[in-house]
């Protein structure tokens, strides 16, 4: 019985089925757009500590040939270890971004795609208010 209300209603005044579903969309738009923002931060903060750990292996690097020159055994074997430590973050660290890269991606994409959605709808909607203010042709 509701549902043949409201199909009666939305018969009625589909425009207001074009507005609520205009609705849906801002709120998914809303969503995914945080969505997106949240991933562009997280990868900026990944690249960001990257940076870092390549900036602290470089200057491993250079602690490992002066403690070879020297000779000094033992402060070659921790900038090595310190080296393969880092080495193993950064290539986790290398994933993380690729993966985020590729969420970043589809989330740009459906965030795209729910606009041209709504831009669409709109349309109709603003076609539809125009025809049904449009004086009939007798």
């Amino acid at each position: 019985m509701v549902g043949r209300i409201l199909a009666i209603i939305n018969n009625d005044r589909p425009e207001a089925g074009l507005s609520q579903a205009i609705a849906q969309a801002n709120s998914a738009i809303d969503e995914v757009g945080f969505e997106l923002c949240r991933l562009t931060t997280e990868k900026h903060l990944a690249l960001s500590q990257l940076s870092t750990q390549q900036r602290r292996h470089e200057q491993l690097v250079a602690q490992g040939n002066s403690a070879l020159i020297e000779g000094c055994a033992h402060q070659l074997k921790a900038t090595t270890q310190q080296q393969l430590e880092l080495e193993m973050q950064m290539a986790r660290l290398e994933q993380s971004i690729a993966e985020l890269t590729k969420e970043e991606k589809e989330m740009a994409a459906a965030l795209l795609a729910l606009r041209t959605k709504k831009h669409k709808m709109e349309t109709m909607l603003r076609h539809f208010i125009n025809a049904r203010s449009a004086p009939s042709a007798r």
